[in-house]
């Protein structure tokens, strides 16, 4: 999308900060921005087509394979048929096609959603699948295959059919807390349809999913993505159809909320999720509007005592804190960490210490959380995966005007948040129960915590009084989609002394499950329980962590 053109003083900055966003850009990747006199590879007068679909599913449910169209008002096209094949774990070939009876997608936004039958995945597996399109553009016919974005390899997407839902324990719901949507949409990249998102996001298993695009993108008027509108249209249209899609799609849970840019100790913009709010909440510092134009709109304590003013059962959280932005971001959009002081702020109910991977920033994030909580912080974790509209794969632009690429990462549901409610899940429920810290982050296995004494149970968030008398138990289940039980730990932390002690619980190489209980003396003086878990399958290693009990 181009909207209206910035004048030609205006053209070296606007280039300057889309270049500076790409390397965070993890979405589809828009091909019709271009500059006067800058020629582009990835320029051509068709939509952006592409089809996706989900990372994993259950056997013996369909299979949403998704057909995207993008600027179909600008550039037209005429939709006849999609051919899909698919490989099998055991190297077999099956196919079907779908007549699209000539659908065109005559407005800028344009998505169809062609079931995969059970029969084209007969067991469950890893499979590998490839999908064509027949359809006209320029009056030419024409035939893409996984899209239609040039210079770009046509890799396979890869999905596991699984033998059974994603683990559960009683009361435990899944969702993902960080994911943009088509609200999320400028230079270099946009999102997925919300619907779409939805859809797909009940194929992987979960039950719902929290909708965070970017403040500085929430701002923007309708048709221009470099002019704010105090209207806030594009806010308004996300309310609106988060609401639409809740008496469509009952089945998911669709929380509304911001990824907001705030201003650190430093005055360096970072990033903050509100989850659960209908105020919008400004920050554009980060934008990429201007060079010269990139302090942050609000302080993060500024942003808190908004929030918890006229959001009051908001929750807020701290997005991604150990991810260090590349030097280009700091210098072209001034963006900063996380610094102790922010992540010490009372007004910080979580800190999102799992982004979709289990990678280097996951690992120190645990560990900082672990000091963090030794220190009497009683701050919660939560998981998600910042997937900007990739289910299946993430394409995205690496040079700009010049080549794009994709790879298989932060795909919709892989990192989860399991929170505990009692009841059905209602977004009052869910909020109730996200403010309590009663969650655990997930890559595969679920892990449950309880503390029970004389009819009072305490779930992870809840606080203990007493050190005698409680029965501690640990509950653990586990798939053949993620492997067996490797390690579960029992961390008890012990202010009085600085430091946590691990019970390692005793399992089988061969468990899926475990449910232990045993009576525990709680550590005088506070202190908290925790408890984690990894489980390994074909060599990949799965993680869960519980959120405390804490214990006075």
């Amino acid at each position: 999308m181009m909207g209206a053109t910035p004048g030609a003083g205006g053209w070296l900055e606007w280039l300057a900060g889309a270049a500076a966003l790409l390397p965070a850009a993890l979405g589809y990747a828009e091909i019709h921005f271009r500059l006067p006199g800058i020629p582009s590879r990835l320029f051509h007068r068709e939509p952006e087509l592409l089809f996706d679909l989900p990372h994993r599913a259950t056997h013996g449910r369909p299979v949403p394979l998704f057909l995207i169209a993008k600027d179909g008002d600008r550039y037209p096209a005429t939709l006849h048929r999609a051919i899909v094949s698919v490989t099998g774990p055991d190297g077999s070939h099956r196919s079907t096609s779908v007549d699209l009876d000539g659908a065109v997608p005559g407005n800028r936004w344009f998505e169809r959603v062609v079931p995969l039958g059970e029969d084209l995945f007969p067991e469950p597996g890893d499979y590998r699948v490839r999908a064509a399109l027949d359809y006209e553009a320029n009056g030419k016919a024409r035939r893409l295959e996984q899209d239609n974005y040039r210079h770009l390899a046509k890799a396979d997407f890869r999905i596991r059919i699984a033998a059974e839902d994603l683990p559960r324990l009683p009361g435990l719901h899944w969702g993902d807390l960080h994911i943009h949507s088509a609200y999320t949409d400028d230079a270099v990249e946009f999102g997925a349809p919300l619907a779409a998102t939805a859809r797909c996001a009940t194929a992987v298993g979960l039950d719902f999913i929290a909708v965070t695009d970017h403040s500085f993108d929430l701002d923007n008027a309708l048709d221009d993505l470099r002019r704010s509108d105090p209207a806030l249209p594009r806010w308004t249209a996300l309310l609106a159809e988060i609401d639409a899609l809740g008496k469509t799609h009952p089945e998911m849970l669709i929380l509304p909320g911001e990824e907001v840019s705030a201003g650190n100790v430093r005055g360096e913009n970072v990033h903050c999720l509100v989850l659960g709010t209908r105020t919008f909440f400004p920050g554009s510092g980060d934008g990429g509007d201007g060079l010269f134009r990139n302090a942050p709109t609000l302080a993060l304590t500024d942003l808190y005592h908004r929030v918890r003013e006229s959001a009051p059962d908001a929750v807020i959280a701290a997005a991604h804190p150990l991810d260090l932005p590349p030097a280009s971001h700091r210098r072209l959009l001034n963006r900063g960490r996380w610094h102790t002081e922010d992540l010490a702020h009372p007004g910080l109910d979580f800190w999102q210490v799992l982004n979709g991977r289990q990678d280097e920033a996951f690992h120190a994030g645990v560990e900082r959380w672990r000091r963090a909580l030794l220190a009497g912080r009683r701050v919660g974790i939560l998981g998600g995966t910042d997937a900007h509209g990739n289910f299946n794969r993430f394409r995205q632009v690496r040079t700009p005007f010049w080549s794009m690429t994709n790879s298989l990462q932060q795909r919709l549901g892989e990192a989860r948040t399991g929170v505990w409610c009692d009841g059905p899940l209602t977004e009052g429920a869910l909020l109730s129960a996200l403010r309590e810290k009663r969650a655990a982050i997930s890559t595969g296995p679920a892990l449950g915590l309880e503390l029970l004494r004389d009819g009072h149970r305490h779930l992870p968030g809840g606080t203990a009084t007493g050190r005698t008398g409680w029965t501690v138990r640990v509950r653990v289940a586990s798939t053949a989609e993620f492997g067996p039980l490797e390690s579960v730990v029992l961390h008890v932390g012990d202010m009085a002394r600085g430091r946590e002690l691990e019970t390692v619980l005793e399992h089988g190489l061969t468990d899926f499950r475990l449910d232990q209980s045993w009576t525990a003396e709680l550590p005088a003086g506070g202190g908290y329980l925790r408890a984690s878990v990894r489980t390994v399958r074909d060599g990949v290693t799965f993680h869960a962590l519980t959120n405390p009990v804490w214990v006075e």
